[in-house]
């Protein structure tokens, strides 16, 4: 027998002896006195008459005693029930987030293991079972977008994003949606919102600069720099990588300026431009034409000088030659060349150039004498050939200038010099600030045309 029935019986017995020692009465009525319930009356008379009957007070308080431990044990059956059906409902869910996990997980290991297909399976099985997954939103939407599936791609990762706002790497997965798919619009506008999320974060702004630079937006790629570069003080590394690139934008608003005539923006961003980085070579150059459009030769001789000292590449030299002869200065080309090989003895490229100062000039003995120091040491260079042709032909000697152009056409040279990525080999016809292929800057140089280790392995191997 439980405790419980013991304790009913206890109380029980207690009130039988209770009632037997106090036989007071109390006057009792069930209903009102003026209610017609004329049927009830013939049935339960006792119960529904009119006139109150005499009940001893122990039997009322015993009777209010019991009708509340029954409500307690009501309400404390219903509470447990409660209880049990919650914690049933709570192990279901735990077993389900439990076998979605496990499935996760296998997808992802899948999908490690190179088997693309199967993982896509499992994701979608995933999000059959549970729409709100937010990891399997993420993935499954980046597998899509390298895929190529980017409507798909964006409408899982907007589906992550109505369940998360704030994370991350839900955002960047979705603005990496927009970027790809060219929506620069959207892709900006959301890396605006993370930016207001983190507002001592590089990421953001660094993918800004990446995307206005694409789009050539250069005053909303150099204000973004420019804060950029405030966050990044501490790290030396990076702050003087940054500050080379903030250069280069600097340089890309100085262009824009040049191309619509307004010199004087353009002479002021190309300063600035070489302020940040006193090693780009496209700031000097492009300073340097900026003057000769202003008429102002000397100024930019002095400037492209500075250039070549600094960085001491030969598209300055190019450059001086111009302003020199547009100042109808040729000895003073002559004599560059001469002290640009007194410093370099060795450098053929700048023979080269000497050699076809002294053709343009008229002076051909000059030319040639310099052109066979060449020939002794690299006598497969077809720009060599070249000149040396240009230099028989002056001189009427047709038969060897022919020959000479024979040999330069089987080294693919109609030209002396060409210009080159250094980045990525890439030639162009043109200088540029920035190359074409690789989108690199300050990359672009002068060589002889042809490859003149490739020239000797091939006469070599011959």
């Amino acid at each position: 027998m439980s405790r419980r029935i013991l304790l009913f019986l206890s109380i029980l017995l207690f009130s039988l002896y209770i009632i037997f020692l106090n036989k007071i009465n109390v006057s009792l009525r069930i209903l009102p006195k003026e209610w017609p319930l004329h049927i009830l009356q013939e049935h339960l008379s006792t119960f529904t008459q009119s006139e109150p009957f005499n009940v001893p007070i122990v039997v009322i308080i015993l009777i209010s005693f019991f009708l509340g431990v029954m409500v307690f044990f009501l309400i404390n059956t219903i509470q447990r029930s409660m209880i049990l059906l919650s914690e049933w409902k709570t192990a279901i869910k735990r077993k389900k987030k439990e076998r979605i996990e496990r499935m996760f997980t296998k997808g992802q290991t899948s999908l490690l293991g190179g088997r693309k297909k199967e993982a896509i399976i499992l994701f979608e099985k995933i999000l059959r079972n549970d729409p709100n997954h937010i990891k399997t939103l993420c993935v499954l939407g980046d597998i899509f977008r390298e895929e190529g599936r980017y409507n798909d791609a964006v409408r899982l990762h907007l589906k992550a994003r109505s369940i998360d706002n704030k994370d991350p790497h839900i955002l960047y997965s979705l603005e990496k949606d927009y970027e790809i798919s060219n929506s620069f619009e959207e892709s900006i506008a959301l890396l605006k919102e993370i930016r207001e999320i983190d507002k001592e974060g590089l990421v953001p702004l660094i993918r800004l600069s990446d995307i206005y630079i694409k789009n050539k937006q250069w005053e909303e790629a150099y204000m973004v720099h420019k804060e950029l570069i405030s966050l990044i003080k501490d790290d030396l590394i990076l702050f003087e990588e940054e500050r080379d690139r903030l250069s280069m934008i600097s340089y890309e608003i100085g262009m824009s300026r040049f191309n619509i005539g307004d010199y004087a923006r353009a002479v002021k961003r190309f300063k600035e431009a070489i302020s940040l980085n006193n090693n780009s070579v496209p700031a000097y150059i492009s300073l340097g034409d900026t003057y000769l459009k202003q008429a102002k030769e000397r100024s930019a001789i002095r400037i492209w000088k500075k250039g070549y000292k600094n960085m001491n590449s030969i598209i300055f030299l190019k450059r001086i030659e111009e302003g020199y002869i547009r100042l109808r200065r040729e000895a003073k080309v002559i004599r560059m060349y001469q002290d640009a090989i007194a410093q370099n003895p060795n450098g053929y490229l700048l023979i080269l150039m000497l050699s076809e100062a002294y053709l343009r000039f008229n002076m051909l003995d000059d030319a040639l004498s310099e052109l066979k120091k060449v020939e002794e040491i690299y006598p497969y260079i077809p720009s060599l050939h070249l000149l040396l042709g240009k230099v028989y032909e002056k001189m009427d000697e047709i038969g060897v200038a022919s020959k000479e152009y024979q040999i330069a056409s089987e080294g693919d040279s109609s030209s002396l010099l060409e210009f080159y990525c250094k980045r990525c080999g890439a030639r162009c016809e043109d200088w540029m600030g920035r190359c074409s292929d690789c989108n690199e800057w300050n990359t672009i140089d002068l060589r002889a045309t042809g490859n003149l280790n490739a020239d000797l392995t091939r006469h070599k191997g011959g």
